[in-house]
């Protein structure tokens, strides 16, 4: 849906998994999803555990820089590894629009049934104060 708006999806979470591997594989599936440059980048790695009641492997990681053709192959491993979308009840996109766009997107978005939340992430540039010339401040000791 995002890739038909052009819309750069910069950040997906929420998306967990169940492995059907046993849990003496955690190490390498761990090691595995890290070789993918949108799970093992901007200080984040892959994130798996086995869960202390059943005993399979959670995949709960964070994808970043999902273009299409990192899409495509999350769409790959998450078959060749055969795994579970545990269909989680959030999950969540950061999605980049284009400066100055921000509340068409949000409003368009909106509209799409797939999404049932919008909220900008109100990042702005502030400058440093800069004193005015002439003016010095008095300090006294």
């Amino acid at each position: 849906m995002f890739n038909k708006l052009n819309l750069t999806i910069d950040q997906m979470n929420g998306f967990f998994f169940t492995s059907p591997y046993p849990k003496d594989s955690l190490t390498s599936l761990i090691t595995y999803l890290n070789t993918k440059p949108y799970i093992y980048t901007r200080d984040f790695s892959a994130s798996a555990y086995v869960h202390y009641q059943t005993g399979a492997i959670n995949v709960v990681t964070f994808f970043f820089n999902m273009n299409p053709v990192n899409q495509q192959d999350l769409i790959k491993t998450v078959q060749a590894l055969k795994l579970v979308d545990t269909n989680g009840d959030t999950k969540d996109i950061v999605l980049k629009v284009p400066v100055g766009e921000e509340t068409y997107w949000l409003k368009k978005l909106r509209e799409n049934g797939m999404v049932t939340w919008t909220q900008l992430n109100c990042i702005e540039q502030i400058l440093p104060f800069m004193r005015k010339a002439g003016k010095k401040k008095n300090r006294t000791r």
